[in-house]
């Protein structure tokens, strides 16, 4: 699980422009050659296109790019040392999800959605790859909306 806040503003009939910011993610990945502790977080500019008029449902569609980082913490085992770094990679993302409007101000949005970064992120753990991410990276989530 985790946190997002978007903010959207209307352009025209059925389309919206805004910022998505999901933050901070967090994790442990651990090997017999040691362990690392993950942070990520993900800022997209973003196009929103809701094609029907406002209804208690309303499909809808955003495109997105921005950026993703990717922050390691790692301890190793002898012999090996651990070391700290963190990578930015451009991110470009579509969702697709359904409005349900509870009322006027108020909706509830379950989505899905892919994310691609390039470069591609990947954790090396003693010159092996142990983790990437990015290609698709996956997801889905349900959301509350708050609108005025």
């Amino acid at each position: 699980v985790t946190p997002s806040i978007e903010g959207y503003a209307w352009i025209a009939r059925a389309w919206h422009v805004g910022a998505r910011v999901i933050a901070p993610a967090f994790g442990t990945l651990n090997r017999d050659e040691g362990s690392a502790t993950i942070d990520q977080e993900l800022l997209l500019a973003a196009v929103r296109f809701l094609p029907l008029d406002p209804g208690s449902l309303e499909p809808m569609a955003s495109v997105g790019v921005g950026a993703y980082r990717l922050g390691v913490r790692g301890r190793a085992s002898a012999p090996n040392s651990g070391c700290s770094d963190a990578v930015w990679s451009f991110a470009s993302d579509a969702t697709i999800g359904l409005r349900i409007n509870a009322s006027r101000f108020v909706a509830l949005v379950p989505r899905i959605g892919a994310t691609w970064l390039a470069p591609r992120p990947v954790l090396r753990f003693a010159d092996r790859e142990v983790a990437h991410t990015g290609r698709p990276l996956l997801h889905g989530g349900v959301s509350a909306e708050v609108s005025w």
